[in-house]
């Protein structure tokens, strides 16, 4: 069987974040034009609530929680994640994230225009103290870039031992790093928010 070609890993943080928007998250990807990825979800510790699961379940999410939180913005989850997808991609995803329905489309036709790069970055949205500004993940540098612009291949993260890097500012270093090892191709288009 042909593996997807993305995998999508989404990681909440129950307590941090309200179950509507970890809803509107799931909901955003479940509505994607393009539907070849898998979606791999991630709670950062037990659950504080139970309330949460049967709304996953209604739409066909397994909620994988860790044995304990590890208070380390995620990325112990980000990295479990990143071993157990089957995609050819990975996208990291916070569950206060938004995609635009045709981001994954977008994407695709991107990887298939420009030769399967190993890395590819788009624009968002982010909301810094209330006023909106544009994140362009190009370069994608430290505080130019978040985990969830960046589109890199599963085998490049296997290659450098998943998310090893655990401060607040990791997204940008490792994909720094990527972006200079691997090079990237920049997607000059809006597909998201973070918030």
């Amino acid at each position: 069987m042909k593996p997807p070609r993305f995998s999508i890993i989404l990681v909440d943080f129950q307590g941090c974040t309200p179950d509507a928007l970890l809803l509107r998250g799931v909901d955003c990807i479940l509505n994607q034009t393009f539907k070849d990825y898998e979606l791999l979800c991630y709670h950062n510790g037990p659950l504080l609530d139970e309330s949460i699961v049967q709304p996953l379940k209604e739409r066909g999410i397994e909620f994988r929680c860790l044995e304990k939180n590890f208070n380390d913005w995620g990325f112990e989850s980000r990295s479990r994640g990143i071993f157990a997808a089957t995609g050819d991609y990975i996208l990291h995803f916070n569950s206060d994230n938004v995609l635009v329905p045709t981001a994954l489309e977008d994407v695709n036709k991107a990887i298939e225009a420009t030769g399967f790069p190993e890395m590819l970055t788009f624009m968002i949205y982010t909301t810094t103290r209330g006023t909106r500004h544009i994140l362009t993940g190009h370069p994608p540098v430290v505080h130019n870039v978040d985990a969830l612009q960046a589109v890199v291949k599963r085998k490049v993260w296997v290659e450098n031992g998943g998310w090893v890097e655990r401060t607040q500012t990791s997204d940008g270093e490792q994909l720094q790093r990527f972006a200079q090892k691997y090079g990237y191709v920049p997607i000059r288009k809006i597909l998201g928010e973070h918030h």
